[in-house]
């Protein structure tokens, strides 16, 4: 009975941890889950984004979630514009301007942000959701100022949590 109760313990600390550092989420500790954390560790996706942005850049970050990658470009004095799906929230006010639509039909398009162009678009882990992400990205395109720069990031596929939530 005590092996039992242990392995029970055992299972819920494992999801616990697990929600915690978003890898998967349990029910009981959904208040713990984040849907895209920021991963500020050296050699990270998110790592190496912030320092090819640089500082003072003007950017427009695509799919910007509720505006932690925006936070920290803000601290290096970088002016961020975000698009995304959500709703606007309180974690956007890292972000100048925020723009709520649906980025499967795009936008990124140019009438949707006017005439303005931007030092550097940032599509991170954005486009493996899209059915057609060449829309997105030519859209993002046309938003480049005549030196803009676009990062773009995907998923590892070998990453250890992809594999696992494949073979589930």
């Amino acid at each position: 009975m005590a092996s039992r109760c242990a392995a029970d313990v055992m299972r819920a600390v494992r999801r616990y941890r697990q929600t915690c550092r978003s890898v998967e989420r349990a029910l009981e500790f959904a208040e713990y889950f984040v849907h895209y954390p920021l991963k500020r560790s050296k050699r990270s996706s998110h790592y190496y984004a912030q320092r090819f942005v640089g500082c003072g850049q003007q950017v427009l970050d695509i799919g910007c979630g509720v505006g932690f990658f925006a936070a920290w470009l803000k601290e290096d004095g970088n002016r961020v514009t975000g698009v995304d799906a959500l709703p606007h929230t309180a974690a956007h006010d890292a972000l100048e301007e925020y723009f709520a639509v649906d980025l499967s039909s795009g936008g990124a398009h140019p009438t949707k942000l006017g005439s303005r162009r931007f030092d550097v678009v940032l599509l991170l882990d954005v486009l493996e959701h899209l059915t057609d992400p060449a829309h997105l990205v030519g859209d993002a395109r046309a938003t480049l100022g005549d030196h803009g720069r676009m990062i773009v990031s995907l998923p590892n596929v070998a990453n250890r949590s992809n594999l696992r939530a494949l073979l589930d």
